[in-house]
């Protein structure tokens, strides 16, 4: 709407609202039902008033619809140079990562080149050095190659004297070496022989007086302990007539030599185990036990004692478990409370 046009509304706006106060102050004080023509024109300005002011209203209405739309246009174009804007400054960082990225591979290039171009000026230095300093040495070993060779038989024999002395004194070393471990050995089996060979034939014996009293055809393996314990393990079984078995064995174990017997019913179920370890680092003689049922007790079996009174402790030990051992070769005699 043209501003003149405005400018009308606003000033019948005016001049009504003027008119209407005008009207009811009159009214009041000249009483106007009196005067007609003047009322009259009044109630026309009053009328003039209150439709400038609805053409008024509905032009504020319909400028602000037009603002709201222009605002929103506005607000539409703002968010599409937002967005222009935000692209535009998306493909910078992106164009800048671009050429950072580039730069960084020519940079590393260069650095790799410039390595590669120092490594190979090092080894050209280095060439070059060694072959000044080999041209240096040329006349000495020239000269070294003259004395060499003038004297090359006689330090050929020299040489071959000593890698022969060389060879010798290790063949001797070696054979003193040997020599003493056969030595060592013969040492462990002779102070270990004593006492194995009193606890194998304590076993054997005892097996031989229980043949000799019940008459039974017991089967006792001739055992030979041999020179060197460490050369070979001993071997050995004694079998009863009820096809129980026991076991001799001798083995070194951990620089100690020891001495088993195993114990097998006539259903060839193990009944027990007897083992003697004698300790010549700590110069004892140690002595465990297990069986089933655990008949003697095994605690008063075990024990360590001093070698040098193996034979008490030994004998002591043994005789408690062989008879218990013996009873276990015997096939039972059937009892009458058996058949029922």
């Amino acid at each position: 709407m043209p501003d003149i046009a405005k400018r009308i509304l606003i000033a019948l706006f005016a001049s009504g609202a003027i008119a209407t106060l005008i009207y009811f102050a009159l009214d009041h004080w000249l009483n106007l039902a009196t005067r007609p023509k003047i009322r009259t024109t009044l109630k026309l300005l009053f009328l003039l008033s209150t439709l400038g002011s609805a053409a008024y209203q509905f032009y504020s209405a319909d400028l602000d619809r037009k603002q709201a739309a222009e605002d929103r246009h506005q607000a539409a174009e703002d968010r599409q140079r937002a967005a222009r804007n935000d692209a535009d400054y998306r493909k910078q960082i992106s164009d800048l990562k671009d050429t950072i990225r580039s730069n960084a591979h020519d940079y590393a290039r260069l650095q790799i080149d410039t390595q590669e171009q120092l490594q190979t000026e090092r080894l050209n230095l280095a060439k070059a050095q060694s072959q000044a300093d080999l041209r240096a040495v040329e006349t000495e070993l020239s000269d070294w190659a003259d004395t060499f060779s003038t004297n090359a038989q006689e330090r050929a024999t020299q040489f071959a004297n000593l890698k022969q002395s060389i060879k010798d004194a290790q063949t001797e070393a070696e054979r003193v070496a040997q020599e003493n471990e056969k030595q060592a050995r013969r040492k462990f089996t002779a102070e270990t022989y004593a006492p194995t060979y009193f606890a194998l034939h304590l076993v054997q014996d005892t097996v031989r007086a229980y043949a000799k009293k019940t008459g039974e055809d017991i089967k006792i393996d001739p055992i030979e302990l041999p020179d060197d314990f460490f050369e070979r393990e001993v071997h050995g079984q004694i079998t009863f007539p009820s096809l129980a078995v026991w076991s001799l064995t001798t083995s070194v174990q951990r620089g100690s030599l020891l001495f088993r017997v195993q114990f097998t019913d006539p259903n060839h179920s193990a009944t027990g185990e007897l083992f003697t370890l004698i300790n010549l680092a700590q110069h004892t003689i140690g002595i465990n036990y297990s069986a089933k049922p655990p008949v003697p007790d095994p605690a008063t079996v075990r024990g360590n004692h001093d070698l040098s009174d193996y034979e008490t402790f030994i004998k002591r030990a043994y005789l408690r478990v062989l008879p218990i051992q013996l009873l276990n070769t015997v096939n039972p005699t059937p009892t009458a409370d058996s058949h029922h």
